[in-house]
């Protein structure tokens, strides 16, 4: 097993040497909609989106893994209550065991980007989320190329709005007070109760 890992070492590594081609690296963030969303106040929003890694010029005996890392910038600027984060901030591509000189590997993997609104966030306002994917530099273990790996970078944008203020809602009815068209108290008199108050009264009288 060692003598075959051998071997295909100085294959490969004759390959890179033969082609002297320089090793060569590209990110893509892909499929984040434009937008505008509307969010609520107070409510929060999942969007999906991809990252394309593509590695050319290398030749990896074994199989080795290149990270990218996804940062989220407010643009213009941040604003008090609205945050964005990608779900998972830093992606590991695993590259096969193989030669990229002539046949370039690429792959995709899925993210999702999350936004939060707080309640008392500024209402139908207009923000922009920026993706910003980078793969890190540098030619993975268990790899060769003619030149270190360079770093690559992309970005993509995501269009929010948030929702409008909240209506203000009617007054509660003060406790124990009576609404207009509710019927009487029980513990209030009834007109007839008291006639025979009034009846005995005038005959008093008399």
């Amino acid at each position: 097993m060692a003598l075959r890992a051998l071997l295909m070492l100085m294959v490969l590594v004759q390959g890179v040497a033969a082609q002297q081609t320089e090793a060569q690296a590209e990110v893509a963030v892909e499929d984040l909609p434009a937008g505008p969303a509307e969010i609520g106040l107070g409510g929060s929003h999942d969007v999906a989106f991809n990252v394309r890694l593509s590695l050319a010029g290398l030749a990896c005996t074994q199989d080795a893994v290149v990270s990218v890392n996804l940062d989220v910038n407010d643009l213009p600027s941040p604003l008090t209550g609205i945050d964005g984060s990608p779900m998972e901030a830093r992606m590991n591509f695993t590259i096969p065991q193989g030669n990229y000189v002539l046949q370039p590997f690429e792959a995709r993997r899925e993210n999702m980007l999350h936004i939060r609104v707080a309640a008392d966030a500024l209402p139908e306002h207009d923000h922009r989320f920026e993706v910003v994917a980078r793969s890190e530099a540098g030619t993975p273990d268990g790899c060769f190329a003619a030149n270190a790996l360079p770093a690559a970078e992309d970005s993509s944008t995501h269009a929010i709005r948030t929702g409008p203020a909240p209506t203000a809602e009617s007054p509660e009815v003060e406790a124990g007070r009576t609404e207009p068209g509710a019927p009487a108290s029980r513990d209030t008199p009834a007109p007839l109760a008291l006639m025979p108050l009034l009846l005995a009264a005038l005959l008093a009288r008399r």
